[in-house]
């Protein structure tokens, strides 16, 4: 289940059930907020398909990966 949506660069100020803007997110958050370690081979993010040719489908990839995709 998918508990929140990070809006990144949207600009539209609108934040409603589990929808944030990450901007202010990080503007209201303690400097000194020291993150959990993670190994790479760790779940990272989730890559959805438009679904205009049927059913979405997802793809999970984990922190190693995020170098490639950039």
């Amino acid at each position: 289940m998918l508990d929140f949506v990070l809006l990144t660069d949207s600009g539209s100020g609108i934040e409603d059930d589990g929808v944030f803007e990450i901007e202010r997110l990080l503007k209201q958050s303690d400097p000194d907020y020291q993150i959990e370690p993670s190994d790479p081979a760790d779940f990272a993010l989730l890559h959805f398909t438009s679904g205009t040719t049927g059913t979405p489908k997802c793809v999970m990839h984990v922190h190693a990966a995020i170098a490639h995709h950039l």
